[in-house]
This record gives structure tokens, C-alpha cells and sequence, in this order.
């Protein structure tokens, strides 16, 4: 359920398993990420610049739009979120597969 992944997601911000904005970005650069989301509508420029930083191939997954990512986390429009804990990347992953 869609539903159940973003409040998962909260839950794994405020446990700082999961970080957002340009923090997100500088942890995907590093290769700490495990497991990147992109808003549903990120614009082409962001894409394009969060794709040129991607150089370790990290699974990227996409469903939800900015204002329903930002609702998670208790921020107005989330474009990026990256997950830095493995297991954490597995569980979200099942919870958005068990549709």
C-alpha cells in the first residue's frame, strides 16, 4: 500500500534512516545510499542533476508525488529522499510491492 510506504518513510526519518533534499543528494554522491525515491513530478533539470550524481547505481523508485513525499516527513515538497539503511531499503520496498 502507497499509503503504508509513506508513513514508513516518516517513520525512518525520524529514526534518520532516511534523509531528504540536498542532504539526500550529498549522501548519493558519497555512495552511502541504498535506496533513492523521486517524486513522481521532479522536474527534467532535477532529474538530470540527481541522475549526474547517481554514479554508484543506486536503485532509484518513484511513487509518489512532492507534496505527498513532503507530507511524510512533515515538510511542505520533498523531490528527493534517500534511504541509508539496507534493511530499511528491503522493508520499504516489500511494503510498496505488496500493493
Amino acid at each position: 500500500m502507497i499509503i503504508d510506504a509513506l508513513k514508513f518513510c516518516g517513520l525512518l526519518y525520524r529514526a534518520s534512516k532516511l534523509v531528504i533534499g540536498d542532504t539526500a543528494k550529498e549522501k548519493l554522491k558519497k555512495g552511502k545510499t541504498k535506496l533513492l525515491i523521486l517524486a513522481n513530478d521532479i522536474s527534467q533539470n532535477s532529474l538530470e542533476e540527481i541522475n549526474s550524481l547517481n554514479h554508484h547505481n543506486v536503485k532509484t523508485i518513484s511513487f509518489a508525488n512532492k507534496i505527498e513525499l513532503g507530507n511524510a516527513v512533515g515538510k511542505s515538497n520533498v523531490v528527493v529522499m534517500a534511504i541509508l539503511d539496507i534493511k530499511a531499503n528491503e522493508a520499504l520496498l516489500n511494503k510498496i510491492n505488496n500493493k
